[in-house]
Formats: C-alpha cells, sequence, structure tokens
C-alpha cells in the first residue's frame, strides 16, 4: 500500500522505500535474492534473517565485502573479527559504521536502530 513517507519496524512490516510497505516474509525473501548470490556463508535463513545476532550481521557484511569489495577499509584491527567485538558499545560502533557507509552511497539515511538490534 503505497503511504508516503514511512519509519518503523514492528516485526510484521519494515520499511521498504519512501512509498512502499512490505511483509516481513516478503522483505526476507528479497534481501535473500540479492545478497545469497554474494555470500557464500553464512546461509541466509529466514529465521536468522527475522532477527539476526550480530555474529551474523558481521559475517554477511564481511561476506558482502570480500565478495564484492564494498566497504574495503571501513574496518580495521578488532573489527574485523566478530570474536573480538563483544560489548554492547562496540555492536553499536561496528553497526553504526555499516548503516552510515551505506547510507553515504545510496544518497538517503538509512534508518537503523541499533540498539534494538544488540
Amino acid at each position: 500500500l503505497p503511504l508516503g513517507t514511512v519509519s518503523f519496524l514492528d516485526g510484521a512490516h519494515i520499511f521498504e522505500s519512501s512509498t512502499w510497505i512490505m511483509s516481513l516474509e516478503e522483505e526476507i525473501i528479497k534481501t535473500q535474492n540479492i545478497l545469497q548470490p554474494l555470500v557464500d556463508r553464512p546461509q541466509l535463513k529466514a529465521k536468522l534473517l527475522s532477527k539476526p545476532p550480530f555474529r551474523f550481521l558481521h559475517d554477511i557484511v564481511s561476506a558482502t565485502t570480500r565478495s564484492t569489495g564494498f566497504a574495503e577499509g571501513l574496518y580495521k584491527g578488532e573489527e574485523l573479527d566478530s570474536g573480538a567485538i563483544r560489548d554492547k558499545e562496540s555492536k553499536l560502533n561496528y553497526l553504526g559504521k555499516i548503516a552510515a557507509c551505506v547510507s553515504i552511497c545510496i544518497g538517503k539515511n538509512v534508518d537503523m536502530r541499533g540498539p534494538k538490534v544488540v
């Protein structure tokens, strides 16, 4: 349904663009179709995509960078090892970096609520 600019995530629907809302299931399928060809591991299972743990997100970002070169050099040192990122602040910083990078590349703000993710 066209709704104008919408910005929310309620478990049933998520923000798709400034004009459309897709169900979580539709968004998961779209994500799988776009990313799975770029990512050997981890497998993008619907259960993990619906509420992804930090390690899963880290693995997807890392695999996408390896296969495409996107965000190469964004992370350094311990940030490259998901096991070294243990505290909430470090996880939020990691996710904030990739959200900012994507925002710059697409020319609009990525609405990522870090505290809800970690």
